[in-house]
């Protein structure tokens, strides 16, 4: 490879690789031909954490060569979630050393394939990994992209797909075991992953749903989409179901945390079940097991994350069952806003502020 980066000329380069379209086609996957006439390893564009805590940078990378079981794919869209900004700041549970790239849910076209693998070059895909979406391009494992159905397009690929809505049929179907007609209290509810929740259970499980939020935005947001909401930026969860359900919830998740997921504790029914999804308020509850045991409420963690590691045959059916349902016209993915690569840093911003409704994406293609 390093001789025929210095090697001028199309003929010279045909008789070096001696008509090997295999190896051509690997060649310029890479390469290019720069202004000088000569062939150079090809670049892309990035964005890159290079401190924690400061703001990402634009940078230019050589692309790799793929290792065995790997492919490369061009990006089109990828999500930023809160997660890519805890993961910036280094405060995420997996701690990664700069300089890394940013994004780890990311939609686009297979454009190289490497040994060992069966996806073909063209296939449309969305995938998770970390270190990988926020640019152009990447190189990642085959097993960790899944083929997009061909009526959805890249930016709701990127939505939350393979995160938020494969999350929320963890919680709900097999964790939860909804029923139809059982009532639902989620919190968090204008966010990427509680919007996926109330959509599922009110479109594909049959619950009666409470939406719960903080703002006067997102509540009248949720009302035009049908749900009934709290805005715990003005009233208690607790009082509010009270009003609304006398018996209390059936099922609830929670993504925030302290205050918030005590007072869903507080408004469970008899046998109801409480999911914890994370702790955006940074403050971790104590459960007092006396009331668990007094209603006989379960109270179960969920990180839907874990499954990549221990048990991809749980991931790949939580996503499948999300591109089922997508596919039945039976969910909506929502889009909250759109920034370009070099805005990046606006779109955490963004997140930080609370102000996005759904999902953020950035569209790079």
């Amino acid at each position: 490879m390093n001789v025929i980066k210095k090697v001028r000329g199309v003929v010279s380069f045909a008789y070096t690789c001696q008509a090997d379209k295999q190896f051509s086609d690997k060649f310029w996957s890479r390469h290019h031909i720069a202004s000088n006439g000569y062939y150079s390893v090809r670049q892309y564009r990035a964005a890159t954490c290079t401190e924690l805590g400061k703001p990402l940078q634009i940078t230019e990378k050589k692309s790799n060569e793929l290792k065995p079981g790997q492919i490369r794919v061009k990006i089109h869209a990828a999500a930023v979630n809160f997660a890519d900004v805890l993961i910036n700041n280094g405060l995420y549970q997996v701690k990664h050393k700069p300089p890394f790239t940013s994004g780890l849910e990311f939609a686009g076209v297979v454009i190289e394939t490497g040994k060992d693998t069966k996806t073909k070059v063209g296939t449309r895909v969305v995938g998770m990994e970390f270190m990988t979406g926020h640019a152009e391009e990447t190189c990642v494992r085959e097993n960790v992209v899944y083929q997009i159905p061909d009526d959805m397009d890249f930016a709701t690929a990127a939505s939350g797909i393979t995160s938020s809505y494969a999350t929320a049929v963890g919680a709900l179907e097999s964790k939860a075991r909804i029923q139809p007609g059982e009532k639902l209290l989620v919190t968090a509810a204008g966010g990427a992953l509680g919007l996926a929740a109330i959509d599922l259970a009110k479109n594909v499980y049959g619950a009666e749903v409470i939406a719960a939020a903080g703002g006067s935005d997102k509540c009248n947001f949720l009302e035009q989409k049908g749900f009934k909401t709290i805005d715990y930026s003005k009233e208690s969860i607790k009082e509010a179901v009270k009003k609304a359900y006398p018996k209390g919830m059936d099922v609830a998740l929670d993504s925030n945390g302290g205050d918030h997921f005590m007072e869903c504790f507080k408004s469970m029914a008899v046998d109801g079940r409480l999911l914890s999804l994370g702790f955006s308020t940074g403050k971790f509850p104590s459960v007092p097991v006396n009331h668990m045991l007094v209603k006989n409420i379960t109270v179960t963690g969920f990180y839907w994350g874990i499954y990549h590691k221990y048990d991809v045959s749980y991931e790949r059916w939580t996503i499948n069952e999300a591109f089922r349902y997508f596919t039945d016209g039976k969910i909506n993915p929502h889009i909250g806003a759109t920034f370009s690569l070099d805005k990046i840093n606006d779109a955490f911003a963004y997140i930080m502020k609370r102000k996005s409704i759904g999902k953020v994406v950035i569209e790079i293609q």
